[in-house]
């Protein structure tokens, strides 16, 4: 039963104005229909009309009504309803006679009449109009229902989604085109079956539409399901219920499609989007105009940059100078031609350190072709080339412990192989400086060589007692690497290392049947030393234990004071030394002006190891003087005229009174040259006590430019003489920082009233270039090697 809404019993309750077909051929008749109509409350407008031609042509006003005589003289009602039903079937019509009978009535209501009145009973007239007024509204609408729903069905049976529409029970009642050709399943096969054998989405839209008590919006979402064949489908599902007009819940509609491949392309996309999220490689996809668009953790690992950081930015931010323009206009060159490029990088962190990476970029390409980004898949292979780089510097290590194995000189002394020793260490990538030490019987250390890596050979001097025998516990424990700090001010090489710009020390230890008896020593100038030198420890250990092979017997030897006093001792008391003389020239002139006196010690020790050990064990003075008594002795047979040099320890100056009468038995102008043995504490005594020597004795600084005789002596102490160091000299025609340094001691000189002695000529062409700049004296080898007094005997000195 339909219900009524109260506003239409409203409307039916007012007066209703009608459009009004008379078919009649008496006006009276016509005029009391309309009269009853009135009555009725209709207010109708009407026109009367007797011939098939004037109704055909009044239905085009579009009436409300038509009311018919049943017989008229030139036409019928049943022609009339004809007329009628084929210009609308829902017109109405009410046939108002007073001949028709009963058996034609019927006949007339079967061929779609609405109703019949009797003339003599026009009071059923309004009734019968107001029903066959609301029976053809009826009709109306229905018509258009079954139109709408007829075109509604057109659209859903065309669509390519599933439409499934249930009843509240969740039986299926309609099943489209589109949802065959989703689920498989024809129409005939599922209408009239329950919905939840191929859908669970219309069930959770029933129970929300049940818990609310009335129609409206379902659920959506995406669920698995099955096809008819058995295979799993991915449908993504829009529900809603839908309800009468009292909000009564009649069922659930549904529109479903198939989005199996989508969710497939979205899983895949997924997996790779985590791949890329989780790999160890870090990816990087730019735009074309290589801005940064995506970055992944990876690489924020590697490059020490977040994400945030970078997003927008270009890649040379990472850029750490390694590479050329060129290099990086050759791989532009390549992406944007749509190739591909492989190569490594050398590129910096955040933090300025660098790192190693090989990279695999390649152009992105739209669906028409056109390159849209690029992307960089990139390898951090800085592991790798530190192996390989640690890999060929312990090759580089093994082949030189191979050298020095071959190149040990044979017969030699100790100093002389430890030097081999150090040249061949010193060679080493990162080392500025390599030392072999030894321990004494105080566990004092004495460098027995100590080689830079220009391999020039540096003094031995010995260590303070407290370094040397911190590093003597130190070293009892095994080898190790520190950073380097430099020492007080009187450590012997402190200047040394502050002009080697030393950061860190490798100190390993030497040991001859099982004892400690010295170290090997490697400083390094790199920032990283203290990492650099780690790498190298082992392959400082191998050339520790070679040396502990080659020279731990000799200097197990040493370190037994008892023995190396005893032995020194024997040298002064059996005179197991003597004398040897280097000329000293004018320049200009290549004429002989004095000559100093050197020491060569019978057993071929080295002058400066042999005062050093005599020093250590309490014998350094009666040493000294034994060979200075020598030196003058032999000085006798040297041509007159021209001075003596002789090489004086400070600590012989301050502390050895009879030094005057050693010195005065010459018999011939004295130079004093001050050697750097140990440092010198007080300026001023050590000037009293050169006075003291007499009016005929000059002085003398040397190794002026050597970094051991600083300006700090030439001051001080207001020297004779400056003797410019061998490492200054030698090759000074080709270096013009060492040239540069001889002019400025030179004026240094002129200013302080001391005249300066280049030591080492070795060729003419240094011996001109010292004369071009200042220089007036020079010995070396260019003038004659250290040789006996008799063998410049014969030979003319000239007056200094």
């Amino acid at each position: 039963m339909v219900q009524r809404s109260p506003d239409a019993d409203r409307r039916a309750d007012e007066p209703r104005s009608i459009d009004v077909v008379i078919v009649e051929d008496r006006p009276t008749d016509a005029e009391l229909m309309v009269l009853r109509l009135q009555e009725e409350e209709l207010e109708p407008t009407w026109r009367r009309v007797e011939t098939g031609e004037a109704l055909t042509a009044a239905l085009q006003d579009r009436p409300d009504l038509v009311l018919s005589d049943w017989s008229l003289p030139r036409f019928g009602g049943l022609e009339a309803l004809e007329i009628v039903r084929a210009h609308d079937p829902d017109l109405p019509f009410i046939i108002v006679s007073g001949s028709v009978g009963e058996e034609a009535a019927i006949d007339a209501l079967h061929r779609g009449a609405d109703d019949y009145v009797l003339k003599d009973r026009l009071g059923r007239l309004g009734p019968a109009v107001r029903r066959a007024l609301e029976a053809a509204r009826l009709r109306s609408e229905r018509r258009r229902a079954v139109d709408q729903l007829a075109f509604q069905a057109s659209i859903l049976a065309s669509v390519r989604d599933a439409v499934i529409v249930t009843d509240r029970d969740g039986i299926i009642r309609y099943w489209n085109d589109g949802a065959t050709a989703v689920f498989g399943y024809a129409a005939a096969e599922m209408v009239g079956r329950p919905m939840i054998s191929t859908s669970s989405s219309h069930g959770p839209a029933l129970e929300a539409a049940a818990a609310s008590g009335a129609g409206g919006p379902g659920v959506s979402g995406m669920s698995p399901m099955r096809h008819k064949d058995g295979r799993e489908l991915w449908i993504d599902a829009s529900t809603a219920t839908l309800a009468d007009d009292a909000g009564q819940v009649l069922g659930v509609i549904s529109v479903s499609r198939d989005v199996t491949e989508h969710r497939r392309l979205e899983l895949e996309r997924e997996r790779l989007a985590t791949a890329i999220e989780q790999a160890h490689e870090a990816v990087v996809i730019t735009d074309t105009e290589a801005r940064i668009q995506y970055v992944n953790p990876a690489f924020e690992r590697i490059s020490g940059y977040g994400r945030d950081e970078v997003m927008g930015q270009n890649p040379r931010i990472l850029q750490s100078g390694a590479h050329s323009r060129s290099f990086y206009q050759a791989m532009w060159s390549a992406l944007t031609a749509g190739e591909a490029w492989v190569t490594e990088f050398t590129n910096r962190r955040k933090d300025g350190s660098t790192y190693h990476e090989r990279a695999h970029i390649s152009p992105i390409r739209d669906p028409e072709g056109a390159i849209a980004s690029y992307v960089a898949v990139k390898h951090d292979v800085t592991r790798e080339r530190e192996l390989e780089e640690a890999a060929s510097r312990h090759a580089r290590e093994r082949a030189l412990i191979a050298d020095t194995l071959a190149r040990l000189p044979t017969g030699r002394a100790v100093d002389e192989t430890a030097e081999a020793i150090c040249r061949q260490v010193v060679s080493l990538s990162d080392i500025a400086a390599v030392a072999i030490v030894r321990f004494d019987h105080q566990r004092r250390a004495m460098p027995v060589a100590f080689v830079t890596t220009d391999g020039t050979a540096q003094p031995q001097r010995p260590l303070s007692l407290a370094r040397s025998r911190h590093l003597h516990t130190r070293a009892l424990e095994g080898p190790w690497v520190e950073t380097w700090a430099q020492g007080p001010a009187a450590q012997p090489y402190r200047a040394l290392h502050a002009e080697l710009g030393t950061t860190a020390l490798a100190e390993v230890p030497i040991r001859h049947a099982g004892d400690l008896v010295g170290m090997l020593a490697a400083f390094s100038a790199m920032p990283d030393g203290v990492l650099r030198l780690t790498n190298t420890l082992p392959a400082l250990a191998e050339v520790a234990d070679l040396t502990g092979v080659v020279l731990g017997a000799s200097l197990a030897e040493r370190m037994s004071s008892g023995r190396l006093h005893g032995r020194i001792q024997a040298v002064i008391e059996q005179g197991a030394f003597h004398p040897v003389f280097q000329p000293i020239v004018d320049l200009e002139s290549s004429g002989v002006v004095g000559f100093e006196a050197l020491t060569r010690f019978d057993d071929g020790a080295r002058p400066n190891v042999a005062f050093a050990d005599a020093w250590s064990v309490g014998l350094g003075p009666a040493l000294e003087l034994a060979t200075l008594a020598a030196a003058v002795g032999g000085a006798a047979a040297l041509p007159p005229g021209g001075w003596l040099s002789v090489n004086v320890s400070p600590r012989l100056i301050e502390a050895e009174p009879g030094l005057g009468e050693v010195l005065a038995a010459a018999g011939r102008p004295i130079v004093v040259e001050v050697t750097e043995h140990e440092t010198i504490a007080d300026y001023g005594a050590l000037r009293t006590a050169i006075r003291s020597l007499g009016g005929d004795v000059r002085l003398a600084v040397d190794d002026a430019g050597a970094g051991a005789a600083n300006f700090a002596h030439i001051v001080d102490l207001r020297p004779d003489f400056v003797k410019l160091d061998i490492g200054l000299v030698r090759g000074i025609n080709h270096d013009t920082g060492r040239q540069a340094l001889v002019v400025g001691m030179r004026h240094f000189a002129q200013t302080a009233g001391c005249r300066l002695v280049a030591e080492g000529i070795e060729t003419r062409a240094e011996a001109d270039m010292l004369v071009s700049l200042g220089a007036d004296l020079g010995q070396g080898y260019l003038f004659g090697r250290p040789s006996p007094a008799d063998h410049w005997a014969a030979g003319s000195v000239t007056a200094p």
